[in-house]
């Protein structure tokens, strides 16, 4: 029940987060916007920064699991890098087709 789950959630996000890309795009802004944006408010910055450690904590969990698990250096590359450029999508689809914990 619970891969199904998981697989469900990453395409919704995925989804969303592709039209919500293309809608920014389309909208004719700029990574030069979202950085005046963050350095003119100081509660975004913040929240940025939160985000963005939380996000290496993640990025940390899932690289350990990952050597627990003995998937190849090239393997954890791909996530990794996977990971990165689209966010939890390809975390919640490791998380449902991750081998099984030999220790539980």
């Amino acid at each position: 029940m619970r891969k199904p789950l998981l697989i469900l959630a990453a395409l919704v996000l995925f989804v969303f987060y592709s039209y919500g890309f293309l809608q920014w795009l389309q909208s004719g802004h700029s990574f030069n916007d979202v950085w005046r944006a963050i350095t003119s408010d100081w509660f975004l910055a913040v929240t940025v920064l939160d985000l963005s450690l939380f996000g290496l904590l993640c990025l940390l969990w899932l690289y350990r699991d990952m050597q627990k698990r003995n998937i190849s250096v090239a393997g954890k590359f791909f996530i990794l890098l996977a990971t990165l450029l689209s966010g939890v999508v390809v975390v919640l689809f490791y998380l449902a087709f991750r081998k099984k914990d030999s220790t539980a």
